[in-house]
């Protein structure tokens, strides 16, 4: 009697990859699973912690991304200027709201924030009450693809509800949420860097920015997506991509660079797919990359060019001035211009590692030097449980290399050229989490060759959950101890 075949998995090896196939232990949908609800269960606990405990506006752009929210929620996608000054119309109401929860940054940094006071903002009440008018909207101009997670929702929310702080808290979690989603996605479709994707995804930086306005979540979850992807499609365990797949990687190369055109470099991790598996001639496939790709350069260059035409540059670090910010001021000696991404690297990297793991921290308590040593060794393990089946190429290994090093440069140029007076010497307010987007890459450059038993990369599995866990709770500590109650300070 002929022996029968196992069941089909529905994939098919690729030839083409020097990868080895996925251990038994690692393909089990059980830690699939795990990973799944481990995501879920940070982000209902931590993520919905963070979107309580952050005062409204506390991180300082959160108010550009709100305002900018509100605007394209109204059917404004541009910015509206009065004169040379850029910004967006708002309802009394919104200035009030705005103006009132600010007006709590001191007492927050200071560390004795009144619980009842902070409550009181969040409600909407305050005494003060502001006529309609125009709000100065700062930072870059980004196109309205990384704000529509949270400017449809509060445009459904204005349908019951007139308050502002209930279209902002919705917006929140409507962030938060969208970030859940991308982590699931990128989850699901990682089966050789999934325990470093969830790491990720769950360190405090991450989760922080998910809970409070910023295009930077929607990217970082676009991001650790797309490694994700590029991933399989490059590994043993996925058919050799068709036609249509090959399409919807270019729509997902585009949406990408719609999202943030510094991370454009990102498109780059196309080059781990093996030319020999692809179903249609490497020169289409080229000119199919190429095409949509400078569309989507093009198109995100318009729209910043447009936002950015005849108005003023606003610097978050400083009052704004006619002149002091403008690009063409850096651009009349581009030497200069080179010369600020070694100066930068020199003179901020010490504050990258702290930025990348850890969230805006308000100084109250030191916890950050327990939790950031911690974090980053949880990474360390998540990259030795990976090592047990992603051996990348030395030229994949180089691909990836080259993604960071490619963005990194153009995230300081960008500085430099958009917000950085040009007086100054290197550029300012380059943050190490701008780089949370090429941590996956990084990781597939810095792999450990090191082998594990399936039991004890169980083990290690466990242990990292706990220690990214308590790196959470100690986040939470953080944001607490800057609020005070009649006995005296949380933490």
């Amino acid at each position: 009697m002929p022996k029968s075949k196992p069941p089909s998995t529905g994939t098919t090896p690729n030839e083409n990859s020097d990868w080895p196939p996925v251990d038994e232990f690692q393909e089990k949908g059980d830690y699939r699973r795990l990973a799944r609800r481990a995501l879920l269960a940070f982000v209902a606990s931590f993520g919905v912690f963070f979107v309580i405990l952050a005062p409204p506006f506390e991180w300082g752009d959160e108010v550009t991304h709100f305002l900018r929210a509100l605007r394209i929620g109204d059917g404004v996608p541009v910015r509206v200027y009065i004169g040379k000054h850029a910004g967006a119309k708002v309802s009394g109401a919104v200035r009030s709201f705005i103006n009132h929860a600010r007006s709590n940054r001191k007492d927050w940094m200071a560390c004795r924030l009144p619980v009842t006071q902070a409550a009181a903002v969040a409600r909407g009440e305050t005494i003060i009450t502001r006529p309609p008018g125009f709000f100065p909207e700062a930072g870059p101009a980004y196109s309205p693809w990384g704000t529509l997670q949270t400017s449809i929702p509060i445009t459904a929310a204005k349908a019951f509800s007139d308050a502002p702080p209930v279209w902002f808290y919705v917006g929140r979690l409507a962030n938060l949420f969208t970030f859940a989603l991308l982590g699931l996605a990128a989850i699901a479709c990682s089966p050789r860097l999934r325990t470093t994707t969830l790491t990720l995804l769950i360190l405090p930086s991450s989760l922080y920015l998910a809970a409070v306005y910023s295009v930077d979540a929607f990217m970082n979850g676009l991001a650790f997506l797309w490694a994700a992807w590029m991933l399989r499609l490059a590994g043993s365990q996925t058919r050799s991509p068709g036609p249509a797949m090959i399409a919807a990687v270019v729509t997902g190369a585009v949406a990408v660079v719609l999202t943030k055109l510094v991370y454009a470099p990102l498109v780059l991790l196309l080059l781990w797919i093996p030319a020999g598996s692809l179903r249609v001639p490497r020169g289409a496939w080229v000119k199919l990359c190429l095409l949509a790709l400078i569309s989507a350069v093009g198109v995100t260059a318009g729209w910043v060019y447009l936002n950015y035409a005849n108005s003023l540059i606003y610097d978050s670090f400083g009052p704004p001035a006619k002149t002091s910010f403008e690009p063409q001021i850096w651009l009349q000696d581009p030497l200069r211009v080179l010369a600020s991404v070694p100066r930068t690297i020199a003179a901020e990297w010490k504050n990258w590692p702290t930025a990348i793991v850890w969230l805006r921290p308000p100084h109250c308590t030191e916890l950050h030097h327990l939790a950031v040593p911690l974090a980053w060794a949880s990474l360390g393990l998540a990259l030795l449980a990976d090592a047990q089946t992603l051996r990348p190429t030395l030229g994949q290994r180089l691909i990836a290399l080259l993604v960071c090093v490619l963005t990194v440069c153009v995230v300081i140029l960008a500085a430099a050229l958009g917000w950085t007076p040009a007086h100054e010497g290197h550029a300012i307010g380059v943050s190490g989490r701008y780089f949370l987007p090429i941590m996956p890459a990084a990781a597939v450059a810095l792999l450990p060759p090191w082998s594990l038993t399936p039991k004890r990369l169980g083990q290690l599995r466990v242990v990292l959950l706990v220690m990214i866990g308590l790196v959470n709770l100690l986040a939470v500590w953080t944001l607490a101890a800057s609020y005070t109650t009649a006995t005296g300070v949380w933490g």
